[in-house]
């Protein structure tokens, strides 16, 4: 899924709603507000944003969270074997 969720649950918890009371009052569905506060969409619709960002009047980077993602790096194997020659070669022409 996506890297990127929507900080709903903390400001719903703050303003002491419910996800129904918070559904009702933006509009948005309450299975649509879990999948955004936990990050289970492919793309967040701007009018969604929107609607939140009015409605818990702040910004949209308030509201925004990005997960890192980690990637873990393994060395090329064609590239090892370039540089190993590259550097061989150097080494051969300096003597």
């Amino acid at each position: 899924m996506t890297p990127m969720r929507v900080n709903i649950d903390p400001l719903r918890q703050a303003r002491g709603l419910t996800w129904d009371q918070l559904a009702e009052q933006t509009g948005i569905g309450k299975p649509t507000l879990h999948k955004l506060a936990h990050g289970k969409v492919q793309s967040i619709r701007l009018e969604y944003l929107d609607a939140l960002c009015t409605f818990f009047r702040v910004p949209i980077a308030d509201l925004l969270v990005a997960e890192v993602v980690a990637i873990p790096l393994t060395p090329d194997p064609v590239l090892q074997e370039r540089s190993r020659r590259a550097s061989a070669g150097r080494k051969g022409g300096d003597a």
